[in-house]
């Protein structure tokens, strides 16, 4: 089923509250997430949850980064964010609850995200796949994100150096 509807889901800001919702929703796709994301297995704590918002806040004060709660029928079901990393660019990041991948919904929010994320200069877009994350490389190409290179041994994940995929999109 793809999901077509725009008005199916919310994006909004983060807040203290969501700590516990959101600290049980990692736990329970802590399997489906640490295939790709190295930040699950040191999500241990509700604390730990509370601290990553407290940061998220903080840095939303002081630089260009905007990080947003997926909402669909009042419960947050994931995460999207564009990170400043200087240098022009920013870095695209998301993710979803297991029960809501591979129906179209990552791709249209990730479209409407970028067109109404009101960035008014010129920085890129880019988002980091992992190669065997057919998922997100297929919602980059998707999103009109052009494969740059790939990085290699670009992060420790699970102890392992692993290779990325880079995408860009170059804001008009």
């Amino acid at each position: 089923m793809v999901i077509e509807k725009e008005n199916f889901y919310k994006l909004e800001k983060l807040h203290i509250d969501d700590a516990t919702e959101l600290f049980n929703l990692i736990f329970q796709n802590k399997n489906h997430l640490r295939k790709w994301l190295n930040w699950v297995d040191n999500t241990k704590h509700v604390s730990d949850t509370l601290n990553f918002i407290e940061m998220t806040l903080n840095k939303e004060k002081t630089t260009l980064s905007i990080v947003r709660k997926i909402v669909v029928k009042d419960k947050i079901i994931g995460l999207i964010s564009l990170n400043d990393e200087g240098e022009e660019v920013f870095n695209l990041g998301y993710w979803l609850s297991h029960d809501y991948c591979n129906k179209g919904l990552m791709t249209l929010i990730v479209k409407n995200f970028i067109s109404t994320s009101n960035l008014k200069f010129s920085k890129s877009l880019i988002i980091r796949a992992q190669p065997l994350n057919i998922a997100s490389n297929k919602i980059a190409k998707n999103c009109g994100f052009h494969f740059e290179h790939m990085q290699k041994n670009a992060e420790i994940h699970q102890d392992k150096f692993i290779d990325l995929n880079i995408y860009k999109l170059m804001r008009k």
